[in-house]
This record gives C-alpha cells, structure tokens and sequence, in this order.
C-alpha cells in the first residue's frame, strides 16, 4: 500500500474505532489510520491481541453496543472516524431502536448519550 507524505498526519489527533477489530480487513484499516496519525480503537466480541486497545462487546446486542461507544466517547471525548467492519450474517433479533439505528446514531454528528 503506497502512501503520499500528505497522507500521514491528516489523521493526527483523530480518534478512529473499527468496529469489528479482528480479522486482516480490520488490520489493514488499523495500520492504514495508525499511520496517517489516527488513534484506533477497536471493538470485538472476543479479546484480541492488537496493537492498539479494544472494547468488549457483542455488536449483534442494541445495549452492548451502546455501552461500547459511550464508553469510547467518555474515554476519548470523541468519536473522528467509524469504520464499521462487523455485521451479523442474518439480522439481529428486534430491539428498541435496532441495531442499524444504533450504528447510525454514532456514526452521525449526534453525541453519545
């Protein structure tokens, strides 16, 4: 992956979170953002080792996910950049709200509850 020198450091000071922090897509995003001066933030079901931390949570369940960005945002202060590399392969059960909403909540300039 080919990187201009303007590329690095247009992220610096950014809070980044991958949701969905495993796996060689999450990786790549990882280290992508890290060298353009992003601090990542991952988000998982499991524990993963990663160079940058990562918040527990089931992203299948509305109030995990809620709780893993307000915990993001009390932490951070700020949410810059979501990439969003996790997804059930069928729909969630119905919940309040929804998973897609939830999702959509954050990634908006909405603050977190």
């Amino acid at each position: 992956m080919s990187r201009n020198s303007e590329d690095q450091g247009r992220l610096s000071g950014r809070i980044c979170v991958i949701a969905g922090a495993g796996g060689a897509i999450a990786g790549a995003v990882a280290a992508r953002l890290t060298a353009e001066g992003g601090r990542v933030i991952g988000i998982d079901r499991r524990p993963l080792d990663v160079p940058f931390p990562v918040v527990a949570a089931d992203l299948r369940s509305e109030a995990e996910t809620r709780l893993a960005f307000e915990r993001i945002h009390a932490e951070s202060g700020r949410i810059d950049v979501l990439h969003v590399n996790a997804g059930p392969v069928t729909p969630p059960p119905a919940e309040a709200g929804g998973f897609s909403l939830t999702l959509a909540g954050v990634a908006t300039d909405k603050p977190c509850p």
